[in-house]
């Protein structure tokens, strides 16, 4: 497949083919938390500006590498443009950090009342499967006066019951 909200809702063991790099990837685990839909997706509100993101191990089917990565849609509800800036921190198992690169599909300037749908990804240095992440996003920019918009977004999630 190749819509990104649909990977996140799959279940484990479904793939994705990346159009950005020529590869598919297969899912291997979901991270969640008690605020998690069913289907994995984990939603956040800054300021009526939201993120419907499913956090995901994944692995490349021909090297078998591992990746984490966050696959949906940002939402744009304020009433003015907003930026989603792509800018995503990551600490698996409370020690090692990284940082997202930025979302080809995703970082955009969002007019009020639209929403942009894509994924982002990045190789582990270790095949150690994660048992916790810690996720920061970045407050978006609204792209009026260039101003910070709303918080820094905190989200604990923990490896999911296959």
């Amino acid at each position: 497949m190749t819509d990104p909200l649909i990977f996140a809702k799959a279940e484990i063991g479904n793939t994705f083919y990346s159009k950005n790099n020529d590869t598919t990837y297969k899912s291997v685990q979901k991270y969640t938390n008690n605020h998690s839909s069913k289907t994995g997706i984990t939603s956040t509100n800054n300021k009526t500006f939201r993120t419907a993101f499913s956090y995901l191990l994944i692995e490349n089917t021909k090297t078998h590498d591992l990746y984490l990565g966050y696959f949906g849609d940002v939402i744009n509800e304020t009433p003015v443009s907003i930026k989603y800036t792509g800018d995503v921190k990551i600490i698996l198992d409370k020690k090692t950090k990284l940082n997202m690169p930025k979302s080809t599909t995703l970082v955009d300037e969002l007019d009020s009342g639209t929403k942009k749908r894509g994924y982002a990804f990045t190789k582990l240095d270790s095949q150690k499967q994660p048992k916790q992440i810690e996720i920061v996003l970045n407050k978006p920019i609204n792209t009026y006066d260039q101003q910070n918009y709303g918080k820094n977004i905190h989200i604990s999630l923990h490896a999911s019951a296959n």
